[in-house]
Formats: C-alpha cells, structure tokens, sequence
C-alpha cells in the first residue's frame, strides 16, 4: 500500500537529488514538512473534535503591528497547538530550551507567535486566568536523526515529534489536557477573519523583512 510516509520521502529524495539545479529547493523541503503535517493533522481532526487546522497563518500583534507566521496551528477546546516545522539534509542537535545547532531558536520563534496570537484570542478563554493553555511543538523531517541534548524539563515544554512519532506522541500530549477551556463556537468569527487576512499580512511581512 502506498501511504502518505511512502510518498513524503519519495518527494523528498526528489529534492535532494534536484537541488543542485533548483535555487528554490530549501523553501520547497520545508513546503514539504508542512503539507505533510497538515495532512497529518487533517487526520487527527476525525477524532479531535471542535478543532481546527491553520497553514500559515501570518497575523499581526494588535500593539504593533508588526507581523508573525505560523507554520501550522491546531485549535481544539482543550488546547492551542503550535507547530514549528523545520526539515534538514543532514543530521542536526537541539541544546539550551530549543535551539537547533547553536544558531536557530525554535523557543524564542515559537513564544512569539503564542504572544501573537493570544493578543487575538485571549478573551476567548472560559476561565478568565493569566495562564493560557498552548502548546508548542517542534515537528522535524529530514533523513537523518535529530539529536535532542536538552534538559528533561524543556524537552517537555516543546517536544519534537518526527513522522515516525507522531500520532503515538500527540496522543501522549493531548491526554495531559483532559477539560475544555476555549470557547470555540466563539472564536470562530475571529479565527476566520485571522485566516482570511492572512495573504495581506504575509505581503506585509516579507516586505518588512526584505527591508531588514
């Protein structure tokens, strides 16, 4: 039977054996990561229920304005899930609260899209706490391994799930949320209005950041 595991990998070899050629083969290697993840999450919605799946959402913060994208973002009445994808030719290692080979910070990338989007959602939130229930994970595929250095406490606050991990470990994730604390039925309008706008921000930032 040929699966969705089967196929992603073939796309993958597809790319590596053609970046050489192609100028835009890293932006298409994370495409890749994502539309699988969406897939996978698109999956996970038979038997998560209210949820709903975001592909990169670009919003703005409400106090700046300036913008964020997210890669791929799950939201059910229990949690906000996060997903940060990243995709490697080679083997890479993960130190400190989630930073990949000395140089790419997941956690700070990632806390700043959970401020972002809870500049948006938070009156949406049944119990009216400080604390906001979001959960951040990194999801990796590449060929090779990803080597997880850190501490067993941060390694808990933004796990890594990998395609051969990850409905067995969402699963995991997910039961440490047992009572509903969004109002869905609530937020959708505003979910919606994020999601229709997205493509006018998106320009916005990649015109922000050619500026840098």
């Amino acid at each position: 039977i040929y699966s969705l595991d089967k196929a992603c990998w073939d796309m993958l070899e597809l790319f590596e054996r053609s970046a050489k050629f192609n100028d835009n083969y890293r932006e298409l290697k994370g495409e890749v990561a994502e539309t699988y993840l969406q897939c996978c999450l698109t999956e996970l919605q038979k038997i998560i229920q209210p949820s709903i799946v975001l592909k990169s959402l670009c919003i703005p913060f409400i106090t700046s304005g300036s913008t964020t994208e997210l890669d791929l973002t799950l939201v059910t009445d229990r949690v906000i899930y996060l997903f940060e994808c990243k995709s490697y030719m080679g083997g890479k290692s993960i130190t400190d609260k989630c930073l990949i080979d000395g140089k790419m910070d997941v956690y700070a990338q990632s806390v700043l899209h959970c401020k972002a989007l809870n500049q948006h959602l938070s009156q949406f939130y049944l119990h009216g706490k400080d604390y906001k229930p979001y959960k951040l994970i990194l999801f990796e595929m590449s060929r090779k391994p990803l080597v997880d250095n850190r501490l067993d406490n941060w390694k808990s606050m933004i796990p890594v799930l990998n395609p051969k991990t990850f409905f067995s470990g969402f699963q995991s994730i997910h039961s440490c949320y047992p009572s509903n604390v969004w109002d869905l039925k609530a937020m959708y309008p505003t979910l919606n209005k994020l999601n229709s706008n997205s493509a006018k921000y998106f320009q916005q930032h990649m015109q922000r950041f050619k500026e840098r």
